[in-house]
């Protein structure tokens, strides 16, 4: 199976590559705007994320119009949804989403705005509707269940609760990239 690619890379990235026929690589696009390189070295082999994360980032992308874009950094991705993939190929795509959501200069912005939508995915669905009506009472255990759930879907980092009294705790984050 071929992909075709436009005849000519969409207007955003145009200003980032010397020949207006040459779509640019993805580190290209963002690196100069922040430290992805830097972070990437950091992140250990062992680092997985599902592969629901990388579905979300192109559906909101598809939804936002931009997804060309995004296809053209890169036309090969196919990620199963349940499947434990590599972080930093999550952390690469996640940072080239948000500057194609709002601009390489504006990247860190278009990430905000692309994660909040994880949060509102699972708030919609069935599971995130029965979670939020039984534990919306209690902000410390709707807290729990969170952590519970990210320990089914990344595997690295460790995130913790401290509580500072019945209604203040403080999340602690370890080995987050």
């Amino acid at each position: 199976q071929t992909c075709a690619l436009p005849i000519s890379p969409p207007r955003s990235l145009l200003s980032l590559v010397s020949s207006p026929m040459r779509t640019p690589e993805p580190l290209d696009l963002v690196a100069p705007h922040c430290d992805i390189k830097e972070r990437l070295q950091l992140v250990p082999p062992a680092a997985r994320i599902r592969g629901l994360y990388f579905r979300s980032l192109v559906s909101s992308l598809k939804q936002a119009g931009k997804l060309s874009e995004y296809k053209a950094l890169f036309p090969d991705d196919d990620w199963s949804a349940m499947e434990l993939y590599p972080l930093s190929a999550y952390l690469l795509r996640l940072a080239c989403a948000g500057a194609v959501f709002a601009s390489p200069e504006q990247m860190h912005s278009g990430m905000h705005d692309l994660l909040r939508a994880n949060a509102t995915a699972f708030a919609d669905s069935l599971l995130g509707k029965t979670m939020l009506r039984l534990l919306s009472r209690d902000p410390v255990r709707l807290t729990e269940q969170a952590l519970a759930a990210r320990r089914l879907t990344h595997v690295y980092g460790q995130w913790e609760i401290a509580r500072h009294g019945p209604r203040c705790i403080e999340m602690i984050y370890h080995e987050e990239y």
